[in-house]
């Protein structure tokens, strides 16, 4: 899989060459981050905001729109409910074979 297209029997030199021609997920560009679209199943969490106008990449910023919110949550949540949050979220590992995180 290379930007969600799927190549098939791939010599070693043509892996070079596909890589060699796409281009970063994250540009810098004027200060600000461009961003391709997520992919249609892909729901961003810590890079939800980046590529809007009014965001920067400070903390501040990030504090301000709600960053580390569900650290504050975790922080008063005992072991075993992290544990059992982890699992009832759905999330899964980005490894490429897709298993559950927990």
């Amino acid at each position: 899989m290379l930007q969600d297209e799927l190549h098939e029997g791939v010599s070693p030199n043509d892996a070079a060459t596909l890589l060699s021609n796409q281009q970063p997920a994250i540009e810098i560009r004027k200060s600000k981050f461009d961003i391709r679209p997520p992919h249609p199943l892909e729901r961003r969490l810590i890079f939800k905001n980046i590529g809007r106008d009014d965001y920067t990449i400070d903390l501040d910023c990030y504090v301000k729109n709600g960053g580390y919110e569900e650290l504050g949550k975790a922080v008063k949540m005992s072991r075993t409910e992290i544990v059992n949050e982890v699992k009832t979220s759905g999330l899964r590992g980005r490894g490429g074979a897709g298993f559950p995180a927990a």
